[in-house]
């Protein structure tokens, strides 16, 4: 629910999560089959669209790949009446330092640019019990997907690792229903925002990159969730710094089937965006994230499985 946006906001590139089975995860170690997508880190908008190009199609011998249809053509984008919409606000989800104002001020530039915000948003979001009810079917999910390996090679596991798949082992059939039902009511709110608006945009992330020691913040996918609820695709654009010269990143979501539009709005979008050089980002980036998240071919957030969670 955010694997490859949040890493692209936390080191300053862009990333897409498609819509789901675009890209085969035939090879894929599977850990969630309703979560699992195969996604794109580039340094521009431009470079995803390449490679989508490549990437994406129908694969016959995967059971989750659907087809194309129309999903990646794309109309010109104007951003002079681009109708986008912020669906949740500040106080959904606690945030770091100047994170929510530097978003403001990109909503700001759009509109300065003649784009249109619309006033709609998610009705009675509960970023927790939705990012706990995805959990849950993570967990259930890659209990099952790994259940031999867990079996064979047990000590390949962490001890965290071992104790999210046994929660998916203990989950119940009501448990697991309640939360499928809440899940698929969230996802049809969501995609109903798209009767009033072109384009959501939120922040990717409520917090910026840390330290690899440092837990995760139990609230980091808040943000990037609904896109997985509701069957969309999205992307973040790295769009500056964070007052303590950390990446962020600008979250875009389009409507289902739509990835060719999405990522063509996004490259209308990305040029009003600040524009950093990696050399720039590490020198902005302090001890010890820059030598974890910046000497990298291609600058990517490090990852643990047992602190992972799929898009």
């Amino acid at each position: 629910m955010g694997s490859v946006r949040l890493p692209a906001a936390y080191c300053g590139l862009v990333g897409l999560k498609p819509n789901y089975g675009f890209i085969s995860t035939r090879g894929v170690v599977p850990l969630s089959y309703g979560l699992d997508h195969v996604d794109p880190l580039c340094r521009s908008a431009r470079y995803i669209s390449l490679m989508l190009d490549v990437l994406t199609g129908y694969d016959a011998a995967c059971v989750e790949s659907v087809y194309l249809h129309c999903a990646l053509h794309a109309w010109p984008v104007n951003l002079a009446g681009l109708l986008f919409a912020v669906p949740l606000n500040d106080a959904a989800t606690p945030f770091g330092k100047g994170i929510w104002e530097n978003f403001i001020d990109h909503v700001t530039k759009l509109e300065d640019h003649s784009a249109i915000q619309v006033s709609c948003s998610l009705l009675d979001p509960d970023p927790t019990k939705s990012r706990l009810a995805g959990l849950l079917i993570c967990e259930t999910e890659a209990r099952h997907a790994l259940q031999g390996a867990l079996l064979t090679s047990p000590g390949d596991f962490s001890k965290d690792l071992r104790k999210m798949l046994g929660y998916g082992r203990d989950a119940t059939a009501h448990r697991l229903v309640t939360a499928q039902r809440h899940l698929v009511a969230v996802g049809l709110r969501f995609r109903k925002l798209f009767d009033e608006a072109d384009l959501l945009l939120l922040p990717t992330a409520p917090q910026t990159a840390f330290p690899f020691e440092q837990l995760p913040l139990e609230g980091q996918a808040n943000l990037t969730q609904w896109a997985n609820h509701a069957g969309c695709p999205a992307l973040s654009l790295p769009c500056g710094l964070s007052p303590d010269g950390m990446p962020l990143g600008l979250q875009l979501i389009g409507p289902p089937l739509a990835d060719g539009q999405l990522l063509a709005m996004a490259q209308a979008i990305q040029p009003l965006l600040p524009q950093l050089t990696m050399s720039e980002l590490e020198e902005q980036s302090p001890n010890p994230i820059r030598s974890v998240f910046c000497n990298f071919p291609l600058h990517l957030a490090p990852c643990r499985l047992d602190k992972c969670r799929l898009d």
